[in-house]
């Protein structure tokens, strides 16, 4: 259970700490995009409604990259800014917000990260029912701290804390949600071996109230979830390096003995999460993961969702100046514990997306880029299956 939050938690101290060092890079963006399908619907859905499917997306973003030490202590901040502009839906129109700051050092013997993070995006992720504004606003709080100690010769242990609130604003079957996560560590780490821990994990989940009025006895409250657990990472050769993770979770609902007995109980099984990343050369570097885990849900009518999900990435740097790299991504998501598609929304849902992405450096301060990606949602209900295409062309310039 959670073991993508897991790895994320005891990665932070060694993220935060490599922003460590006086440094400020502020970079101003332009960006159109051409996009097949805004409406996130089918073509016979959206002519029903009288919504034009396809449209240009034109962004004005700022990011920055900022660092420096306070004593002993690194305080960051990094992340980007912006607005989006759409030249025939302009009712989408929104402020993107996607910023990650904090502090790392030394604590004792330990090493430190105290974090906090808030995202402000459309809600672009498919609406799976076509009773959702198009505009619908995700906002998500992020907060929390971690500490990673040495405890007996290459023995050590991490110890994380993390708060996360997700709001969306004017959506009718995404609900509202937060979610605390304490998870552990103890591992040993050997040069020949390679670093095996023992993990565990416990998360408390609580939702708001829905979005709209359903019936009791399918309004999941919330859950408790603990898991225990290996995780193994490894240099597999000079240029190959493996990690993987396995745990055993149990997840029990909150809420009453009718409700269970309508739409489920808890549940129980594994999760895993498989990563390679191969480094063939200075040019070429590939990444491939898979992962099977359960969690919070995002829509209302159930209590839990399960996710698999597999990612792909190659990246090669043709010169100084430019490079390129291709991606691809599947995830499947089940969204368990409730009503099925009672509501009018999915169960199930399939994402494939592929793309492709091209980069030159124009002098010192300037870079160029053009993507492209293909994204395919099916669902259980044939209504709100939809294929869209992006392409997109951004400016930047760095202070």
């Amino acid at each position: 259970m959670a073991a993508a939050a897991i790895l994320t938690a005891f990665a932070a101290p060694s993220e935060a700490l490599a922003q460590s060092g006086r440094h400020l890079d502020i970079t101003l963006q332009a960006r159109a995009q051409y996009d097949s399908n805004v409406a996130r619907e089918s073509k016979a859905a959206a002519d029903a409604a009288g919504v034009r499917t396809d449209d240009i997306r034109y962004s004005l973003m700022t990011a920055i990259d900022g660092g420096m030490n306070v004593g002993r202590q690194a305080v960051f901040l990094r992340g980007t800014v912006g607005y989006d502009f759409y030249q025939y839906n302009k009712d989408l129109k929104k402020a993107r917000v996607d910023l990650k700051g904090g502090t790392a050092g030394r604590l004792g013997p330990c090493q430190a990260v105290l974090n906090a993070a808030y995202r402000r995006v459309l809600a672009e992720l498919a609406p799976l029912s076509t009773t959702d504004a198009r505009n619908s606003t995700e906002n998500v709080l992020s907060y929390g701290g971690s500490a990673s100690c040495p405890i007996i010769g290459p023995i050590g242990g991490t110890l994380s804390v993390q708060r996360s609130e997700i709001k969306t604003d004017g959506a009718r079957t995404f609900r509202d949600s937060n979610s605390t996560v304490v998870a552990g560590n103890i591992g040993y780490n050997s040069q020949t071996l390679g670093s095996i821990g023992v993990i565990g994990s416990y998360t408390r989940t609580d939702y708001g109230t829905p979005p709209v009025a359903i019936p009791n006895a399918f309004n999941a409250t919330g859950f408790d979830s603990y898991s225990v657990g290996l995780q193994y990472t490894r240099p597999i050769g000079t240029r190959l390096t493996g990690s993987a993770s396995v745990s055993y979770f149990e997840l029990h609902r909150d809420d009453p003995a009718v409700t269970q007995a309508l739409t489920g109980g808890g549940t129980s099984g594994t999760s895993w999460n498989v990563g390679f990343g191969y480094r063939a050369s200075n040019r070429l570097n590939m990444d491939i993961a898979f992962s099977d885990s359960t969690g919070a849900t995002t829509r209302i009518g159930s209590a839990y969702q399960r996710e698999q999900r597999a990612s792909g990435e190659v990246h090669y740097q043709f010169s100084r100046k430019l490079d390129g790299s291709l991606n691809v991504d599947q995830t499947f998501r089940r969204f368990a514990g409730g009503a099925g598609n009672a509501f009018g929304q999915a169960s199930k849902q399939r994402r494939l997306r592929y793309g492709a992405n091209l980069g030159y450096g124009l002098g010192r301060n300037i870079h160029l880029g053009l993507d492209a990606a293909h994204e395919d949602i099916h669902t259980d209900i044939d209504t709100l299956n939809y294929t869209v295409n992006r392409f997109g062309a951004t400016v930047s310039y760095k202070f």
